[in-house]
């Protein structure tokens, strides 16, 4: 049970320890600028173990420009774009025109505000009805049809402020939707100037574009947009058409029944008693319709006005809005970025990012830009050089020459070390520091004519390479190359005759150290 919990323990800590050596690479496209996160915390310098994987972020980039591309050892690997073909044929249905501007007349006088009298006087008042002479039967007609005109007059007066208020609405209604449809048709076609434009922050694109999209469909939640919704907003032209035409029926009845009370007042303005209030009425009366033919001509202009200028709306067509949908519903969960995962390899992790300019928009003369390429130190991995250099030789017994002198077997020093040219061979796990161990293995060939050295000579030791691109290799460790010694038992000293003067010897390997210095022609390895 231990041995299994200690597994199972080994295994977390090896995942975990795997999962934290991940690597994001932040690359800010709209203001050049990259950073790193590395174990949850930012770093300035990062390293990153062969093998691992390396998360590539390529944020704020307009997608409605550019394609991305990220190279990698001249490997590009491109990656798909959010939008293809030519987004502006969605505004092939948008028709011309300039936007509806007019200024309703009529607007300034207030028809409600007029204080009617209530007939009142001495002449108007009217008797038991017992002895009555015919005068007085006459007056009491005549009051009995000024009160009926008064009534058929305040009646139409009461139906005139009606028709006015009404109006007023219409206007008010037709103006909103007018002013909607402005807005509908300059935003459809903004929303493009602002995806476009190179100069903006795709975070702000993202921001304006919304605050269009939400004044074409009313709605702040894309997803919240349905077809019944796109037909009504397309179909506002007709709406439109609609309001005008009861606009128009409601201006005509508003002049007839001006004329009515006009007619009205003409006969009440036959009568005359200079006892009542009645002359006050009239003042009253006179006023009221002067603003009411006024209004009349006003509204009679108003409703020719909308005739003519209802030509200059704007035509939303409904594949446009479709279109703008589908745009929307985009723009909303448009991230503006795309992640790439990349594995370390190599020493030395080196890739640039790649705009490239939409296929219609090469045609417009849009230009691919190379974003500041970004390279990654990578260690780990068992990895493999090659360096050439000079080494200093030494063997743990000095090299001797042996000659005969007086039939006697002598010998001399020769010199303590001996110039190699070696050619060596690194083993070695690449490091986070600049200093790099290694373990080498060499093979030279000793300078000066190798009197020391009969033949090629060997190395292995340990290496220490300098500097991330290892180019400085400092070699220390064991050598081993042939050099002469006395043969047949002789030895320094002893009896030796012979016909050559030459003293016997044979050639044998034997050890000693070494140190020395090489260069890595290649700069790095794999």
């Amino acid at each position: 049970m231990t041995a299994k919990t200690l597994l199972v323990g080994l295994i977390l800590t090896c995942s975990i320890q795997a999962k934290a050596q991940k690597l994001h690479v932040f690359y800010h496209v709209f203001r050049d600028s990259i950073y790193y996160i590395q174990n949850g915390k930012p770093v300035s310098t990062p390293n990153i173990r062969k093998g691992d994987d390396v998360l590539l972020h390529v944020d704020n980039y307009n997608n409605y420009l550019y394609n991305v591309a990220i190279e990698v050892e001249k490997e590009e690997i491109p990656v798909a774009s959010v939008m293809s073909g030519n987004p502006l044929s969605l505004l092939g249905g948008l028709g011309g025109g300039s936007p509806l501007q007019f200024l309703f007349k009529g607007g300034d006088q207030n028809i409600g505000g007029f204080r009617f009298p209530t007939l009142t006087g001495e002449d108007l008042e009217v008797g038991s009805g017992f002895s009555q002479s015919e005068a007085e039967k006459q007056r009491i007609e005549k009051v009995a049809k000024l009160e009926k005109l008064e009534l058929e007059f305040g009646r139409s007066k009461e139906q005139i402020s009606t028709l006015d208020k009404e109006l007023k609405s219409i206007q008010e209604e037709i103006e909103k939707k007018v002013a909607s449809q402005r807005i509908q048709a300059f935003a459809i076609d903004e929303i493009d100037h602002i995806r476009y434009n190179p100069f903006l922050e795709p975070s702000q694109i993202k921001q304006m574009t919304g605050e269009y999209m939400e004044r074409i469909f009313m709605e702040k939640d894309p997803n919240k947009i349905d077809l019944n919704q796109v037909l009504k907003i397309a179909d506002t032209q007709t709406e439109i058409s609609k309001t005008m035409q009861d606009y128009r029926k409601k201006v005509e009845k508003y002049a007839t029944t001006t004329v009515t009370c006009d007619l009205l007042l003409k006969e009440i303005n036959q009568f005359d008693f200079p006892e009542s209030n009645l002359n006050e009425f009239k003042a009253v009366a006179e006023s009221f319709m002067d603003v009411a033919q006024n209004k009349t001509l006003g509204y009679q202009e108003n409703a020719n006005m909308l005739e003519a200028k209802s030509q200059e709306l704007p035509v939303i067509d409904v594949k446009v809005l479709s279109g703008l949908r589908s745009t929307y519903l985009e723009m909303h969960n448009n991230t503006f970025s795309k992640n790439y995962r990349l594995t370390a390899d190599g020493e030395k992790l080196n890739f640039k990012i790649k705009l490239s300019p939409l296929d219609y928009l090469q045609q417009k003369g849009v230009k691919s830009v190379d974003l500041t390429p970004v390279s990654l130190n990578v260690y780990g991995g068992m990895r493999i050089k090659a360096s050439v250099g000079l080494n200093f030789g030494q063997f743990f017994n000095r090299p001797q020459s042996f000659f005969i002198r007086d039939s006697t077997l002598q010998s001399s020093d020769r010199d303590a070390f001996v110039p190699v040219m070696t050619s060596f061979v690194h083993f070695y796990t690449p490091s986070r520091k600049n200093v790099t161990v290694a373990g080498s293995f060499g093979i030279g060939f000793p300078l000066g004519g190798g009197e020391n050295l009969q033949s090629i000579s060997f190395f292995l030791g340990p290496s220490f390479m300098f500097g991330k691109g290892e180019r400085i290799v400092l070699n220390a460790g064991m050598m081993g190359g042939r050099v002469e010694r006395l043969s047949q038992g002789y030895e320094i000293g002893d009896v030796y005759v012979s016909d050559g003067n030459v003293a016997p010897t044979t050639s044998v390997y034997d050890i000693g150290y070494y140190l020395g210095v090489s260069f890595n022609l290649t700069g790095s390895g794999n």
